[in-house]
Parts: structure tokens; sequence; C-alpha cells
């Protein structure tokens, strides 16, 4: 069996035809950077809904939308934390549409919308209590 899938991944391509070399036949995501699951944005012990990681996806596309690349919004049930790389945490803090966009974000359900002032950081979710 695993000769059969050798063989099958070196003839993937080999068409002669360039199909998997055309731009449009790469998935979307080639050559972005990855986006880690929604869930890790949820505090540990709050319950995973599609409407929140709906809810949180909004958010972050609205942040993005004020130019930032890399955003994280961490849901703590009545509130929310906003990442953005620590070097450009200023420049959001700065933003002058940044209190339309933290409006924008309060609508979505949260009472109190803030800023990391650490900035992001890879795993930044609350972690589960010591002891679980």
């Amino acid at each position: 069996a695993g000769r059969d899938l050798q063989s099958a991944a070196r003839g993937i391509g080999r068409q002669g035809d360039g199909a998997l070399d055309r731009p449009d036949a790469r998935p979307p995501r080639v050559g972005k950077p990855a986006l880690a699951c929604l869930s890790s944005r949820v505090e540990f012990g709050i319950r995973i809904l599609p409407e929140l990681l709906a809810r949180i996806d909004e958010a972050e596309a609205i942040v993005r939308a004020l130019g930032f690349e890399v955003v994280r919004v961490r849901h703590h049930g009545a509130s929310a934390t906003v990442e953005v790389p620590a070097g450009e945490v200023a420049r959001l803090l700065a933003h002058p549409e940044r209190d339309a966009a933290f409006r924008a974000l309060a609508a979505l359900g949260w009472a109190g919308v803030a800023v990391d002032p650490n900035g992001y950081r890879p795993g930044g979710a609350t972690p589960p209590p010591s002891g679980t």
C-alpha cells in the first residue's frame, strides 16, 4: 500500500500540462501565514460554540481592516483583549479608526474591549488552572 502511495505522489503534477503549477489551482492560503484555530482564543473553561467563534472571527476581521496582518482577539467572557505584534501596539493605540473599531467590537457583545499592552504572543490564551 505504501508503494502505491509513493507512486501516486510521484505522479502528481507530472502530467506535462502544469495543471498544479497554475496559481488558480493552488489552495487559497498558499503563501499566507497560518491562522490558529479560533477556539484557541477562548479562555479556558468557557464553552465554545459556533456563534462565539464567528464573533471572534468577525472581531479579528475588523481589526485586520485597520491594516494589521497578525491579530488575535481573546475572549474572556464579558470582555475581549486585542493582540497585535508588540511592535505594532502603539500604532493600534494611535490609529485614528481605533475607537470606531472598538465600538464595533463592543457591538458584537463584549462589555469591555482592551488592547494587550504586551502584544501578540503565540499560545497567549489563558492556560488551564494547575492540576488539570
